[in-house]
C-alpha cells in the first residue's frame, strides 16, 4: 500500500467507512494485507440489527438473544449508517457491541446472561452464551485453525470443516459435527448432538458420538447418553447440569446473572447437583438450587446473595 495512505490514521478509516475514498486510495486500500480484517469489521457493524429471538432457528436465523432484543450478524439489506461516522466511530461500536479485530485475532465478549451468535471464517457457527469469550486468528484461518473458548459455546461445524476448539481445561477437535464445551472451575463438560468429537483434558483422550457427554475433574470422569436434540439454555433459555459440584453450579449462575455470593465457606462442597435453573429469572434460580441443598439464603438488591448457616 502506498506510503501516502495510513490505514492506522482513524481519519483514513472513518473516511473508507463513509465511503468517502476516492478511487486510488480505495484501489490502495484493497490491497493492503489488511484490508479483509477491516471489511470485515464494517460489515459486522452494517449487519447490526435488533429483532425478536426465534429459539428453534437459532442457528438458522444466527442470532443472539440478549434480555428482550437480539443482534443478528447475518448478511442482510440495511440502511447506510456511515453518512454520521465521524473519528473513531469504528472503535466506539466494536466496543459497544464487545466484538473486537485486529490483525492477530478476532474477539467476542459477552456480559452476565447474554448469546451471542458468532460465524467462523469458514461458515461454521458458534452461540456463545453467558459471561464467554471467544478467539480466533480470521487473517490466518487457513493455516491456524484454532478456537479459544472461555466459558460456554455451542458449536455447529460446516460440513467438511475442521478445527480444534482449545480452553483451559483441555481441547476438542471436530469435523462436521454439533456440540457444545462448557468449563466450570476445575470441571470440563462436552456434549455431542452431532457427528463425533475428540476431547483432550491432561492425559485423558475420549472420543464421543450423538447423544454422548463427557464431564472431566480433577478427581474422575463421567460418561452417560442423552436424548436432547439441541442445549436446553438454547431452546429453553435453561441451564441444566448432572452430577456437578456445587461450587460449578454457582459459576453457572454468576455467569447468568451479575450477583455477589457470599458465605461460600458454609457450603458443603462435597455434595453434587443434578438439575436445571431458569437464565431470566434469579429467583426461581435460586429456589432450585439452594432448595435442593437444602440450604438458608438472603438475596438483597437482586445482586447479592448470602448464605447463612444452618
Amino acid at each position: 500500500m502506498s506510503n501516502n495512505y495510513n490505514i492506522y490514521d482513524e481519519g483514513f478509516i472513518a473516511r473508507w467507512m463513509s465511503n468517502e475514498l476516492n478511487t486510488e486510495e480505495m484501489k490502495a486500500f484493497e490491497e493492503h494485507p489488511e484490508y479483509s480484517v477491516y471489511k470485515k469489521m464494517k460489515q459486522a457493524s452494517n449487519q447490526l440489527s435488533f429483532l425478536d429471538f426465534d429459539k428453534e432457528k437459532a442457528f438458522d436465523r444466527l442470532s443472539v438473544e440478549t434480555s428482550s432484543k437480539t443482534i443478528e450478524l447475518h448478511p442482510k439489506k440495511a440502511n447506510s449508517i456511515w453518512k454520521f461516522v465521524v473519528s473513531g466511530v469504528a472503535a466506539a461500536i466494536l466496543l459497544l457491541f464487545g466484538v473486537f479485530f485486529s490483525s492477530r485475532d478476532t474477539t467476542y465478549n459477552i456480559g452476565h446472561g447474554e448469546q451471542l451468535a458468532i460465524q467462523l471464517p469458514d461458515n461454521s457457527e458458534v452461540l456463545l452464551h453467558g459471561a464467554s469469550h471467544l478467539s480466533f486468528n480470521a487473517k490466518h484461518w487457513s493455516t491456524d485453525r484454532d478456537v479459544e473458548l472461555e466459558g460456554e459455546g455451542y458449536f455447529k461445524v460446516a460440513k467438511g470443516k475442521q478445527f480444534t476448539v482449545h480452553t483451559d481445561l483441555g481441547k476438542v477437535q471436530v469435523l462436521g459435527t454439533q456440540f457444545t464445551v462448557n468449563t466450570l472451575g476445575d470441571t470440563f463438560i462436552v456434549k455431542c448432538f452431532e457427528g463425533k468429537v475428540g476431547v483432550t483434558s491432561g492425559d485423558v483422550y475420549k472420543e464421543i458420538t450423538k447423544g454422548m457427554a463427557v464431564q472431566i475433574d480433577e478427581k474422575e470422569i463421567n460418561a452417560w447418553n442423552f436424548e436432547d436434540k439441541t442445549p436446553s439454555w438454547v431452546i429453553s433459555n435453561i441451564s441444566s447440569f448432572r452430577k456437578i459440584a456445587v461450587s460449578d453450579v454457582l459459576i453457572a449462575l454468576q455467569r447468568q446473572y451479575n450477583v455477589d455470593i457470599q458465605g461460600l465457606d458454609v457450603l458443603n462442597n462435597t455434595s453434587l447437583f443434578t438439575g436445571s435453573f431458569p437464565n431470566d429469572n434469579l429467583e426461581k434460580a435460586l429456589k432450585v438450587i439452594f432448595g435442593t441443598m437444602d440450604v438458608q439464603y438472603t438475596l438483597d438488591d437482586k445482586s447479592k446473595i448470602v448464605i447463612l448457616k444452618k
